[in-house]
């Protein structure tokens, strides 16, 4: 409250008490001392019953005032605890177990939405199965946003298996650089040649992947080069296993451009 209302408040409690007093004294003026101590009397009361009453108003409006914001309080508490919840429920559901494929694109737009860093992740997933999908159009939207919006670092390597393919995949490739994505290619042969990364590679569960800044690893389980399933991994010593290969692999493809 205002100091100014405060002397308001003030001066009206006070005033109230003088009427009141004053009033007293001339309806049982009889010329008697005592008549003039009763109308004190009577006015010091009035002027406390009225302190009394603007008190307990004000102090109802701080109980008011307290009781709201506690309950705002825990209500934010509650909504940060339902999203801790449903963090939990969602690693539970698929960072413990295989989930379908149908579940797939959903989980990997939430991963996406939760970028704050870095996002890095290969690709052997048959183009035709993913990029000619409309929910690729929203991840790729997304990525794009988390890269100009957010300075998120995406890289991206393309796995290929022949000319053939790699030429089929300029459209796709001139999408991803304009997303402001980090993209680059490199054939199966060479990856079965090396034996590092043969190595590296028999490591891992599949090498099609995603890591989320390093947190988590998003895992397409592919039969074919199709996807039939997938994992999410949040443990350090397997995130580093993916990183360790990505790297590796990264630092062996080649720039987009270079194809001609």
């Amino acid at each position: 409250m205002k100091l100014s209302t405060e002397y308001l408040l003030k001066a009206i409690e006070i005033a109230t008490g003088i009427v009141v007093g004053v009033l007293t004294w001339k309806i049982s003026d009889d010329g008697s001392s005592l008549s003039a101590l009763l109308s004190v009397v009577v006015g010091l009361l009035c002027t406390m019953i009225l302190i009394f009453l603007i008190e307990s108003f004000r102090q109802q409006a701080d109980i008011q005032k307290v009781k709201s914001t506690y309950e705002n309080l825990i209500t934010l508490i509650c909504e940060g605890k339902n999203r801790s919840d449903e963090k939990m429920s969602y690693i539970l559901k698929y960072g413990v177990v295989t989930f379908e494929d149908r579940h797939m694109p959903n989980v990997w737009r939430d991963l996406l939405w939760d970028v704050n860093r870095s996002y890095y992740a290969t690709n052997y997933i048959n183009s035709d199965e993913i990029y000619d999908q409309s929910w690729a159009d929203a991840a790729l939207a997304i990525q794009k946003a988390k890269s100009f919006g957010e300075h998120v670092d995406i890289k991206k390597i393309f796995i290929v298996d022949d000319n053939v393919e790699l030429e089929g995949l300029k459209a796709t490739f001139k999408n991803q650089l304009d997303a402001g994505i980090n993209v680059r290619y490199i054939m199966k042969s060479a990856i079965d040649k090396s034996v590092t990364l043969r190595t590296k590679s028999n490591e891992i569960r599949s090498i099609d992947f995603g890591i989320f800044d390093d947190k988590s690893v998003f895992l397409w389980k592919l039969k074919n080069r199709s996807f039939v399933g997938g994992e999410v991994k949040f443990k350090v010593d397997e995130i580093n296993l993916y990183k360790q290969f990505f790297n590796q692999l990264f630092s062996e493809s080649k720039l987009v451009d270079s194809i001609g």
